[in-house]
């Protein structure tokens, strides 16, 4: 079973709180500190990054809308990505979030309400603050998704989403 897939499911068990699941999964992107106590970082190789993220994607894609094993392999997706350089990482979590909010019209499973809001959380504190439109597009699809009764998803929120992504895709 790889790391990641094992991290899930101490997630899922409740072995391993949601900020330490986020911390495992960003340090596949941005390295691990050193143990010998030096500065720097322990970084992984691609082919090993990539095996970690297939693992999670088929975790997140093998399960159904209302499942919230889903809902916790893509958290630790989007966490993932962004331990990347700043615009590549997240802009593809920007596209996850607004692939996840249109497939499953922002309607989470209570029992998962807490990864896809940290999901977004990790977002907005990556992202520059004077892109108002985008935080006020991700605050409003956390609402959905946390399942406020007069939150509603349209078309609109989904476009501006993959609009900012492929923006700050183009800018990496």
């Amino acid at each position: 079973m790889s790391e990641m897939a094992e991290v899930l499911d101490a997630l899922l068990t409740g072995t391993m709180s949601i900020e330490q699941a986020k911390l495992r999964a960003r340090s596949l992107t941005s390295g691990a500190p050193r143990a010998s106590g030096l500065p720097g970082r322990v970084l992984r190789g691609t082919s090993e990054v990539q095996a970690e993220l297939s693992a999670l994607n088929a975790a997140a894609r093998g399960s159904p809308n209302r499942d919230r094993r889903k809902w916790a392999a893509s958290m630790l997706i989007a966490e993932a990505f962004l331990g990347m350089e700043y615009g590549v990482g997240v802009g593809i979590a920007i596209k996850m979030i607004a692939d996840m909010a249109e497939g499953t019209r922002a309607q989470c499973p209570s029992d998962a309400r807490d990864y896809a809001t940290a999901m977004i959380d990790a977002v907005v504190l990556e992202i520059q603050l004077d892109d108002g439109d985008l935080v006020e597009t991700l605050v409003h699809v956390r609402r959905c998704f946390a399942g406020f009764p007069n939150a509603v998803l349209t078309a609109d929120h989904v476009v501006r989403l993959r609009n900012w992504a492929a923006r700050l895709n183009r800018l990496s």
